[in-house]
């Protein structure tokens, strides 16, 4: 197990206009209020949008994943108005069903008030324009993924659900279709919104799956009380360049915050950017045939670990790295 660090936020703290901190303590009332807000915004960011409106707002909700250049960052960053406290958990690329079994059995046996996932919950491998395996179907990850959050939602009195690349291919699949113009004001085609809201689809019935309501499903990265939470495109072999690259980009927006902290790297690193934290978080999923060529590694390591961050009244204050008891 890695050793837990402290995390000094800056002397000054400039306020902005959607509640630095977050504003709401954390209740059963607060979280299914707050999933209510974050599925609507994933839908469209103008509640009162209607008509032509409406595919423009999808559109520009999802603009940022669409581009082709895979070298992009996220334009959009969402406000959580809840305030953490105490001990949540974080995991991301767990790549259903590819995911670590052995680092999912023990986040299921940590005690916390929340839990983070962070990005490539599912892996989209028949989606991929890059994978020559493509054994998996979609359906099957999707089905298999419901109930690993099930499994998640049923521990944790919070789990919060953050897209990564791998969900990102199924928008970019339906963006590429010219009908997309023509159907895409009637639905969203991001398979964690569908997968939060609890509902599958059988025989072309829309049918309950389970009841997630205490699951917070955001469409973007996310600024969760002084964290940025991230799951970009752009990646470097280097540890550290990506998520220096993203506090960067994030501080181009205006964007108060003392810490970000990014999947999608599959490596561990820790950095101090222009006065704040930056952490690349592991992976919770075991090495991709992708990660090598000829049998070469062309990533750098791979980290399998998850962490355990701590906040009080919505500042993050320190964070432990967790990995797997083999590799302590």
């Amino acid at each position: 197990m890695g050793g837990e660090r402290k995390v000094t936020s800056r002397a000054e703290v400039i306020p902005n206009e959607r509640a630095t901190y977050g504003t709401e303590k954390i209740t059963p009332e607060t979280i299914l209020e707050e999933r209510n807000r974050a599925l609507t915004y994933s839908f469209m960011e103008d509640e009162n949008a209607f008509g032509d409106e409406l595919v423009e707002a999808l559109k520009s909700e999802q603009a940022f994943a669409v581009q082709s250049n895979a070298d992009t960052v996220a334009t959009t960053i969402r406000y959580s108005a809840l305030r953490p406290d105490g001990k949540f958990i974080l995991i991301n690329d767990l790549h259903i069903p590819y995911v670590s079994l052995e680092i999912l059995e023990m986040v299921l046996k940590e005690q916390a008030d929340g839990l983070i996932i962070n990005g490539d919950f599912l892996d989209a491998e028949r989606l991929s324009k890059f994978s020559g395996r493509k054994r998996v179907s979609f359906e099957t990850e999707f089905l298999l993924g419901a109930e690993v959050l099930k499994e998640l939602s049923s521990h944790y009195p919070l789990v919060i659900l953050l897209p990564g690349n791998h969900e990102r291919r199924l928008t970019k699949k339906f963006f590429r279709d010219s009908s997309s113009d023509e159907f895409g004001f009637m639905f969203t085609p991001d398979p964690l919104y569908h997968l939060a809201t609890g509902y599958i689809n059988k025989d072309g019935h829309n049918i309950k799956y389970h009841d997630f309501s205490n699951v917070i499903y955001y469409d973007n990265a996310l600024k969760f009380g002084n964290v940025i939470f991230d799951h970009p495109d752009h990646y470097s072999s280097v540890p550290g360049g990506s998520i220096r690259r993203s506090i960067q980009h994030f501080l181009s927006l205006g964007v108060d915050f003392d810490v970000a902290i990014m999947g999608h790297t599959h490596q561990f690193a820790e950095i101090t950017e222009l006065g704040r934290i930056g952490i690349e978080s592991g992976a919770a999923c075991i090495e991709q045939p992708y990660q090598y060529t000829t049998g070469v590694r062309r990533r750098s390591t791979h980290v399998q670990m998850y962490m355990r961050l701590y906040f009080d009244n919505g500042k993050m204050v320190s964070y432990e790295k967790v990995l797997p008891a083999q590799r302590g």
